[in-house]
């Protein structure tokens, strides 16, 4: 009996998701191993379609390699159902209790022409019937297209848009409409609607049990309010439901007090927890809840102590040092000004010694050590950490003096001078072992930092370079409370040209999430704004932009290097996806939105394999034209092989710009850190690549501790236009004998660099290029290679300190 596959992708072409099958009883929420976590209906495993053509029977089958997604109601999550990402996936379903108001409406038969556009509300929405009309313009200009809207359905998460007179069916998450929208809808359903001068207490508490479970409190407090106004009587009622949203206000607010410890917003957080207790009636704010709030104000109070102490300390001592040893006054000061309540553990053994020399002035003792001694452990815990500190006034000149030259040097544009600026450092008196100068680079406050720090959103011009031709120009917002005494993470913003109006545009969308995050901010004006017309190029002079802005933030603000961000919307959507592929080593994470995807890059190309280690949250609707099928055809190579990938699509959406997606993707962000490459760099091979990363730029030429000097033939000037026939491949493993074996091909030159905890200095290095006999190595860190590696770079997380170059055979 012959059978034949019959592939439902051939009808659903753009749906990323062909056919699925729902598991039954599990899969409500799926935990990934840093605690992110998705909730929805039912999990499903893309199935094929078998049809015997004798019997006409069909066959359900698991597909190879298929996709496996989560519903949740608005959208699917494609996720890779690896034990590389996942932890658990359980019965939980946090949408069982939730009651959904539907209206029953005809399904529309008429399909809407791709050529339809521009819609413009002809009868705005009848709050009662829940329905619109729409009139789309056509291509054609003599054709308009009107299509009759319904709300079919809503609950407490989403929103399902239908048409009675076409095949429309589009959903939202209910928080990317109005509440005051939603409320009119809400309220005129027929299961809420009251008789005239009969108000009913059981229809209002499923109003306010509505508001309830969407997240919506001050709406259900306006219920609650008017419950007790026209149903005096329903005291207990009221009382019970305003216990009860006044116990969920009272998580959301610690919730918010935690989000804002933990990114440095420790003011606000104070403030809130000061105020917390005269915000809630006693009995309404859970144990679990009054605990975490108990046990933040003892963290606060105790480091406030500290901190203020701290620097009272500093203030005294620095006035009673001799004014011979002028470097340990400005040290004092230096330290003062830098100290944050988040970077107090570095001057432990200051406070402690300094503390008990107070104790031993006071009970007349004679304290143990100097005033200069006691400002040495300050100095040398604050720029080295807390375990290096010490009390040798020597060790603390050496310190100040290298914290010197570090900024002199990372200031200084020339490079011929800066080569004099080491030269006279390694000949002096106060040169630092190796190990202690990395740690102090890593530790020092950002050497061009403004003396003013901006308060709003700033414009910044930075002028084109030879590496750069295109200059950057950005709009800049520091978090709340940010302070260099300790760092953040960056988000790099790329918006589309026509979608978001600009920088500016998409920069509004965000609001205060970001501050409240904890996140620097830069929005890329990528474009040239004297073109109507604008796509991403695709081009080594975009990346320059990139690479030139992340430097300079990284040496203007204090950036947390492991946490760089990129999210771009439409055509800055497609330049995220590519400079996170293309320099995967620089990066925690990417959110491309809408990202309008050049297929060969990533599939002929092979630039997919580049995103092993890099995670992405790709954000998008299903009826996003040709740009569905090329990431379902990434999904399809990322997925089985469990890449740190997560794809949202929403039903019956096309571009449009997300924004309920938003608090989700910054729960993803504040989990991720860059990844370290390990003992392997380059993807492994598959069936149909080779192993390592793939280029087909000369930009796109060093992965980690891997660069090339790559054979201009073997890539692509334009990568529009050009044509390539296959990608140049870089690799390169630590395997046992101390030994470094790295390959290329497309390449002229490879150069290996050299980071702490790679191999073992004290003993010869291995270099195999290929197959070429190894080479052996004596490698030693040499400082002129890392202070000019952080200068280019200026990634203070990521050092190196020694390279070597080799031809490539």
């Amino acid at each position: 009996m012959s059978r034949t596959l019959l592939n439902v992708r051939a009808a659903a072409a753009l749906a990323l998701i062909v056919l699925m099958v729902g598991v039954a009883a599990h899969g409500d929420v799926v935990i990934f191993k840093d605690g992110f976590a998705i909730h929805g209906n039912k999990i499903g495993k893309e199935k094929d379609v078998w049809i015997d053509p004798d019997s006409g029977m069909a066959f359900v089958m698991t597909k190879a390699n298929g996709l496996t997604a989560i519903d949740d109601g608005p959208r699917w999550t494609v996720f890779p159902s690896s034990a590389l990402q996942l932890a658990d996936v359980r019965d939980t379903n946090r949408f069982k209790d939730f009651t959904p108001y539907t209206r029953t409406f005809t399904k529309g038969e008429e399909k809407l022409p791709s050529t339809a556009r521009n819609p413009v509300d002809v009868q705005g929405w009848d709050y009662k019937a829940w329905t619109k009309v729409v009139k789309y313009e056509d291509a054609d200009p003599r054709v308009k297209h009107t299509v009759k809207l319904h709300i079919s359905v809503m609950t407490p998460h989403y929103i399902r848009v239908g048409s009675s007179s076409h095949q429309v069916g589009r959903y939202f998450l209910l928080k990317e409409w109005d509440p005051a929208i939603v409320r009119k809808f809400i309220t005129n359903h027929p299961d809420l609607v009251e008789m005239p001068g009969k108000p009913d207490a059981d229809r209002r508490e499923k109003l306010i049990r509505f508001w309830i479970q969407a997240d919506l409190l001050e709406e259900a407090d306006k219920d609650l309010e008017q419950l007790l106004v026209a149903l005096p009587a329903e005291k207990d009622r009221h009382a019970r439901l305003k216990s009860e949203v006044n116990g969920l206000r009272a998580e959301k607010i610690i919730a918010e007090i935690e989000r804002a410890h933990d990114s440095g917003r420790n003011q606000w957080a104070m403030d809130n927890l000061a105020s917390f207790a005269k915000t809630f009636p006693k009995g309404d704010v859970p144990n679990p809840v009054a605990m975490r709030v108990t046990a933040l104000l003892v963290d606060y109070d105790k480091r406030t102590q500290q901190f203020n102490e701290c620097r009272r300390m500093l203030d005294v001592l620095a006035k009673q040092v001799n004014a011979a040893n002028k470097f340990l006054i400005d040290g004092a000061v230096a330290v003062r000004n830098e100290v944050h309540l988040d970077t107090l553990s570095r001057l432990e053994m200051f406070m402690t010694l300094a503390d008990r020399a107070e104790k031993d002035i006071k009970q007349d003792r004679r304290p143990s050590q100097s005033p200069e001694e006691l400002l040495a452990a300050a100095i040398t815990g604050w720029h080295l950490g807390k375990v290096a500190a010490e009390t040798k006034v020597g060790q603390a000149y050496k310190v100040w003096m290298s914290r010197q030259m570090a900024l002199d040097y990372f200031r200084t544009p020339a490079a011929g001078n800066r080569q004099a600026v080491i030269k006279r450092y390694l000949a002096g008196e106060f040169a630092l072992k190796y190990d202690d100068l990395e740690k102090l680079v890593s530790l020092i406050p950002p050497p061009e930092q403004p003396e003013v720090l901006p308060v709003d959103t700033v414009k910044v011009n930075l002028p084109p370079t030879v590496a750069s031709p295109l200059g950057v120009n950005f709009l800049l917002r520091l978090p709340d409370e940010y302070q260099p005494g300790r760092s953040y993470p960056l988000l790099l913003l790329f918006p589309d040209p026509l979608q978001d109006r600009g920088a500016q545009g998409l920069l509004d969308r965000f609001g205060d999430l970001p501050s409240r995050n904890g996140y620097i901010v830069a929005a890329v004006q990528w474009w040239d704004v004297n073109k109507l017309a604008v796509s991403y190029g695709y081009s080594k002079d975009e990346h320059a932009m990139v690479m030139q802005l992340l430097s300079h933030l990284r040496r203007t603000y204090q950036v947390d290097s492991d946490r760089v961000f990129l999210l771009g919307n439409g055509e800055g959507g497609a330049m995220a996806l590519d400079i996170g592929g293309s320099h995967p080593d620089q990066f925690a994470g990417i959110v491309p939105m809408n990202p309008s995807v050049h297929q060969p890059l990533y599939i002929p190309y092979e630039y997919w394999v580049n995103f092993h280690q890099l995670p992405v949250y790709m954000v998008m609707g299903d009826k996003f034209g040709n740009s569905v099928k090329a990431i379902r055809m990434m999904s399809e190579r990322w997925m089985p092989k469990g890449f740190p990938t997560l794809v949202v699509s929403y039903k019956g959406r096309s571009m449009e710009w997300f924004a309920g997606e938003l608090p989700y993707a910054f729960d993803w962000m504040n989990r991720k850190r860059r990844a370290e490459p390990g003992k392997v760099l380059g993807p492994p091979g598959t069936d149909r690549t080779k192993p390592g990363f793939s280029t087909v730029r000369l930009s796109d030429n060093r992965f980690h501790w891997l660069s090339a000097d790559l054979k201009p033939e073997r890539t692509m000037g334009n990568v529009k236009t050009s044509t390539q026939t296959a990608p140049v491949k870089l690799s390169a493993s630590i395997v046992d004998g101390n030994t470094v074996k790295a390959s290329a091909i497309g390449a002229r030159e490879l150069t290996i660099w050299f980071r702490n905890g790679m191999l073992d200095y004290t003993k010869p290095v291995k270099i195999q290029i290929a197959d070429v006999k190894p080479a052996t190595e004596t490698i030693t860190p040499e400082i002129e290679v890392l202070m000019e590696d952080l200068y280019e770079r200026a990634d203070r997380q990521r050092p190196y300190f020694a390279k070597r170059e080799y031809k490539v055979p």
